[in-house]
């Protein structure tokens, strides 16, 4: 990756670029042969926030339903009865911050909010290392769950005074069943 600095006084800071892995686990109880637990990024697994105009810098950059998530999960016995409680998908960031790669200012993560619909519920949250949770789901725990996440960065002027550089983190989604 590379990143441009500006050479005239007036000049934007170009070069502010953020990229966010997005990782997947999965984290099961012992199942017996009726339970099985999927969870997949069917779109968007790889998003750069690339601040390379003055305009980019001053509103900051949206991804409206960048990611899609599927959540698969059934658990019934040999009647077609229900047999869990349910299951729950939080996610969280893998740092503390957002990392430089070539200085030393590190950037808070929470300048990265994620917004998160399923149907017609929608969640709202600034990224955190700190695990949110997105949905717990108990009321008929057998259907497949889509999720379309947002993304947004910088849409309160924070990025005017970043120096250039390029900053990352992974982001984990998690599935876990009680």
């Amino acid at each position: 990756m590379s990143f441009v600095t500006p050479t005239k006084p007036n000049e934007v800071n170009s070069g502010v670029k953020l990229v966010v892995l997005l990782l997947l686990l999965t984290v099961n109880q012992a199942f017996a042969q009726s339970q099985s637990l999927r969870i997949k990024v069917t779109s968007g697994n790889n998003l750069e926030f690339n601040f390379n105009s003055y305009a980019k810098l001053k509103n900051g950059i949206q991804y409206d339903d960048f990611t899609t998530i599927k959540v698969s999960y059934s658990d019934v016995d040999e009647n077609g009865d229900y047999t869990s409680t349910g299951w729950r998908l939080s996610v969280n960031a893998l740092s503390d911050d957002l990392i430089p790669d070539f200085g030393t200012r590190h950037l808070s993560l929470d300048i990265i909010e994620m917004k998160f619909v399923h149907d017609f519920d929608v969640k709202q949250f600034p990224l955190s290392r700190a695990e949110s949770i997105v949905d717990d789901v108990h009321q008929n725990p057998t259907n497949d769950y889509t999720y379309k996440v947002s993304y947004s960065c910088g849409i309160n002027g924070e990025m005017m005074n970043v120096i250039s550089d390029n900053f990352s983190t992974d982001i984990m989604f998690t599935v876990t069943v009680p």
